[in-house]
């Protein structure tokens, strides 16, 4: 199989995103206290004989009881998928954890001395009282169990691992294979990947030597062409774990057969920019989300060692300025250790909850100190970020401070260093508070609180190539609008980018209510009740807030069958097997309520509306793969029937059955999508296609050989009944 074949599965069955659920404080509290195995134990200052007896007594018991504890294998087997298997409907897989089973899956997990680390997905759903999608929870549990990456566990695990994806309908088949009895065992394939790589190529001396080398390793089935089954084959990739080996790939057939080889040549012979640089070590290094926060101190040592040869990335770069300012060294005998410094930080928090982020070693003119940066986290979620400078010696606190998004580089270099380059300049605070009086001044109100953060948040950010502060203050009040400005340096001109009147009308109170609750398609009923009611009291002019205004949504106590059973009537009668349901909304008509919803599927996503009373599927729409958003968002909100017309009257025929078109034939999945219709960004008409149209049958000819053409027939209803390819 082409290694681009087998990644792209492994990435279809394995990666998953974070479902968002969001219980009470109280809630939480309980979920993470059941995880750990329930209330915390109280601990006297000084132990007597007894309590140190009763230790000595439960290492014995448990000692006694090791052998009884569960592997990671069967706590995923009697625990994870049996839960996994209960979340899913007979015709619907539910590809999430709920948060309670988040907690009973990591309170699993601990009783049988499976310890995840904090920054893992799934401890940070924990924290946060959410729920967690069902694949990556299961290999974060393996991952912590079996160590490393997916390459790097036995054969047997990889076999086992996928078979459980297949079982919960993740992966189509378990393309892994076992070693039969005449098959050479992973031991010899090993020994002979080494020798075939040896063979090949003389620079391979040091591929077994751990120091310098991470060995990943399949036994998967090949396919051919027609993608049939041609038999397995064993592969190893041998990376390096530094900048100056070459990296080997080699596979060969069953019988020890060379089919493939490869030799990288090693990064440091270059060229390469900085941000090659970090790209190289990330993968180096494993980092876990390939972030430079990942990084442990040889991964920043190794990085400034290299980073005086890389060019600055086409242009001037004051973060590559402060790096080469700094040193990274190793930690010797006389600096105090990394988890001491965390502990003089923790101890002047005054209680606060903090999440560490970095603890780095540095050096600058001759002073070593840790850094350690901190998120603050308020009602479970982050806010603030604080880093603290601790001399690696005496473990004195040389510096303390608040850093915001735009400047996350700040984290991973001294203070001084930061602010020796920024001299002169504006701080992050002096550019918000330049931008908040621009801005006042621009609306004519010196009012508006743009300091207040229950009323925006304030996203700032410095474009170092552009010598540009850019300041965003996105509204969390229905009161106020977003707004936005730029401050150039060193003149400090503020120029505004975005202005929103305080006070919203009858065709901005919908972007209103998206710049503060997000997708209204996810912002639950309620939100939509209250939109509904604020904007029967405004007068709209475009077709947006017409159509809105007599959009009704009803309370969710008319439904008479739930939105999981209108879902499952839609997944009884859907070609696909998986199905996720993205968003909902519920209705109003003359008659019943109905729900509408969106089922992502293997292969299409879909849009049903569905009577609420009655279980009858009233509407269905097909987008092919991840194109449903070249669509108008708003149809999600409104029934089909009566987007139709008021989309068409606005934009005409043509633009919509090009929308018809494109949804029906377009594959955006794709890095390069073939996309069989074009609209000229300028909105002058569609481009590359000769349009003719005969009352309510559009068609469009391509104008160049080769390219197919289309045909939309619309009803009277201004429903789409035929959209087909046609011949020139």
């Amino acid at each position: 199989m082409k290694d681009d074949a087998l990644r792209a599965r492994l990435r279809q069955a394995l990666d998953r995103e974070f479902a968002h659920l969001e219980p009470s404080p109280a809630q939480r509290e309980k979920i993470c206290q059941n995880a750990l195995g329930g209330n915390s134990m109280k601990i006297r200052p000084r132990p007597s004989f007894g309590l140190i007896l009763a230790i000595v007594l439960t290492l014995m018991a448990v000692t006694a009881t090791a052998a009884v504890l569960l592997s990671a294998q069967q706590v995923v087997e009697e625990t994870a998928v049996p839960m996994a298997l209960n979340n899913d409907t007979p015709v619907r897989v539910v590809e999430s954890y709920s948060p309670d089973q988040v907690a009973a899956l990591i309170k699993a997990a601990n009783e049988n001395g499976i310890t995840l680390d904090e920054t893992t997905g799934i401890m940070q759903a924990l924290k946060k009282g959410e729920g967690y999608y069902e694949s990556e929870a299961i290999m974060e549990i393996c991952r912590a169990a079996f160590g490393g990456l997916f390459g790097e566990w036995t054969i047997e695990e990889q076999y086992w691992f996928t078979d459980v994806m297949v079982r919960l309908n993740y992966a189509d088949e378990n393309w892994y294979c076992l070693p039969g009895p005449e098959d050479m065992t992973s031991d010899q394939a090993r020994q002979l990947a080494v020798e075939l790589v040896k063979r090949q190529y003389p620079t391979a001396a040091e591929i077994e030597d751990e120091r310098y080398y991470i060995r990943y390793e399949s036994f998967v089935m090949d396919y051919d062409e027609d993608g049939q089954p041609m038999g397995p084959i064993w592969r190893f990739e041998f990376h390096a774990l530094d900048l100056t080996h070459p990296e080997y790939t080699v596979s060969f057939d069953r019988q020890g057969n060379l089919l493939f080889s490869d030799e990288s040549a090693a990064f440091a012979d270059g060229p390469f920019t900085m941000s090659g640089l970090i790209s190289q070590i990330h993968s180096a290094t494993r980092s876990r989300h390939w972030l430079q926060s990942d990084w442990d101190q040889n991964a920043w040592h190794l990085f400034r060692e290299y980073l005086p040869q890389s060019d600055g990335d086409n242009g001037w770069s004051m973060e590559r300025d402060a790096y080469l300012m700094t040193e990274y060294p190793l930690p010797d005998e006389n600096d105090i250790p990394k988890e001491q410094a965390v502990d003089i930080v923790r101890q002047s928090l005054d209680g606060r909850e903090l999440e560490v982020e970095t603890a780095i070693l540095m050096a600058y003119q001759g002073q070593r100190f840790w850094k350690v940066t901190f998120m603050e986290i308020q009602n479970g979620r982050r806010a603030n970020r604080f880093s603290w400078e601790i001399d690696s010696r005496t473990g004195e606190i040389l510096a303390q401070n608040v850093w915001g998004s735009g400047t996350g580089w700040s984290g991973y270099v001294p203070q001084t260093v930061y602010d020796l380059l920024h001299e002169g300049m504006l701080t992050e605070a002096e550019a918000k508070a330049l931008a908040a009086d621009g801005l006042r001044k621009a609306l004519q109100d010196d009012a508006v609180p743009f300091d207040d953060p229950a009323c925006f948040t304030c996203n700032v950010s410095y474009l170092e190539r552009r010598q540009m502060w850019r300041v965003e203050f996105r509204t969390r009040d229905l009161r106020f609008g977003s707004c936005a400005a730029e401050i150039t340096e060193p003149d400090h001109q503020v120029s505004i980018t975005k202005l929103s009147a305080p006070q919203a009308d009858g065709d901005t109170l919908y972007q209103r209510y998206q710049e503060v609750y997000g997708s209204l398609i996810y912002a639950g009923q309620d939100v939509l009740i209250r939109f509904s009611s604020d904007l029967a009291a405004l007068s709209p002019a475009g077709w947006k807030g017409k159509l809105l205004q007599k959009t009704v949504f009803p309370p969710l106590s008319e439904a008479k069958i739930s939105l999981s059973d209108a879902v499952d009537i839609a997944a009884r009668v859907n070609e696909s097997t998986v199905h996720e349901e993205m968003g909902s909304v519920l209705l109003g008509t003359d008659g019943n309520p109905v729900w509408k919803f969106m089922l992502d599927g293997e292969e299409n996503c879909w849009v049903y509306e569905v009577d609420a009373v009655t279980g009858q599927i009233l509407d269905v729409e097909a987008f092919k793969p991840d194109n449903y958003d070249f669509d108008d968002p708003l149809k999600r909100l409104t029934l089909r029937r009566d987007f139709m017309p008021a989309y068409i009257a606005e934009f005409g025929i043509e633009r919509a059955a090009a929308v018809e078109v494109t949804k029906a034939f377009a594959d955006m999945t794709y890095d390069e999508p073939m996309l069989p219709l074009l609209e000229d960004p300028d909105g002058d008409g569609i481009v590359h296609y000769e349009t003719v149209v005969d009352g309510l049958t559009v068609t469009f000819r391509a104008d160049a050989p080769g390219c197919d053409s289309y045909r939309v027939v619309f009803g009277e209803d201004f429903l789409p009944q035929t959209v087909e390819i046609v011949e020139p």
